[in-house]
């Protein structure tokens, strides 16, 4: 017997494992001397950076000057401006955003044509911690004033605070500075802790803004005549039965902003305009209590 061995004619080669070969590190950066977007708007020094690796951008930085020089009298208003993204970590995904700019209305200004903001020197840092969590940080903005906005007049509208509408003139409010904590993930960014003051008023804020959506939800209590209730308020006991703590003032006008961020509903809480800080936490307390009269206590609260 023999045994009939049959071999292809074209015996297949063994595959070969594909080699990695590692992606250099090019870091790419453009200078554009001058970005003219109209006769009196354009940018100066700009300074495009992104660091390439791995098939990926993983750094973005944009700096430069943004300037807008005024057609009543030639003035020039200039803004620097430091905007970057970073990976700390491209394995977990953690970055690292940072935003320092002095006086962003011009440079809003200047880039969007629409003029909302003047002034405002803004410092953020933001760091997420992988790639599953959100942006968190803290935001500051000095010197500022909202102009030409639309939710601040309807907000002022409600309001018959005699200073704060003065306040509010055809330069419109001044603020002196703005602290909050925030946080970003999937298009929403949460407002936490908003404490901003101007002359004379202050304001604290928590809410929600909704990119993808194009909604907002904010919550808010304004208070009238600040520095007066800050004095108040460093008085042992005294301060926290009329203020009623932190965030709080003599006069307290509770507000909401929701709706489209185009053109949101604004509504505020007329009770808390009149009464001190203590007696509105009071009524909060006894709405809770069936057994007691809420206009009997009031008069004891006032006794």
């Amino acid at each position: 017997d023999k045994n009939l061995v049959v071999k292809p004619a074209i015996e297949k080669e063994p595959e070969k494992k594909e080699e990695k070969i590692d992606t250099p590190y090019i870091n790419v950066t453009a200078n554009i001397n001058k970005l003219s977007l109209s006769p009196n708007r354009y940018g100066k020094n700009l300074i495009i950076k992104g660091f390439y690796d791995d098939k990926k951008f993983h750094h973005y930085q944009l700096k430069g000057q943004a300037y807008h020089q005024k057609a009543i009298d030639n003035t020039i208003s200039q803004s620097d401006f430091d905007i970057a993204l970073y990976d700390n970590d491209t394995i977990t995904g953690s970055k690292e955003f940072t935003i320092d700019i002095s006086n962003a209305g011009t440079m809003l200004h200047v880039f969007s044509g629409k003029e909302r903001l003047i002034g405002a020197d803004i410092s953020t840092r933001l760091i997420r911690a992988d790639a599953q969590s959100p942006y968190q940080g803290n935001i500051m903005i000095k010197d500022f004033q909202i102009i030409n906005s639309p939710v601040f007049l309807q907000l002022v509208n409600l309001i018959s605070v005699q200073g704060f509408l003065r306040g509010l003139g055809g330069e419109g409010l001044i603020f002196d500075n703005l602290k909050s904590g925030v946080s970003y993930q999937d298009d929403v960014l949460y407002v936490n802790e908003m404490i901003a003051s101007a002359s004379g008023v202050g304001f604290a804020v928590d809410g929600q803004l909704s990119y993808k959506h194009k909604t907002i939800d904010i919550d808010g209590k304004i208070i009238p005549l600040h520095d007066i209730d800050r004095f108040i308020d460093k008085i042992p006991f005294l301060g926290q039965l009329i203020t009623g703590g932190d965030n709080d003032g003599l006069f307290v006008l509770i507000f909401n902003i929701e709706g489209n961020l185009d053109k949101p509903s604004v509504s505020v809480n007329p009770v808390a305009t009149i009464l001190p800080s203590i007696i509105r936490q009071l009524l909060d307390n006894f709405t809770n209590n069936d057994d007691k009269n809420i206009s009997d206590q009031s008069n004891s609260a006032n006794q």
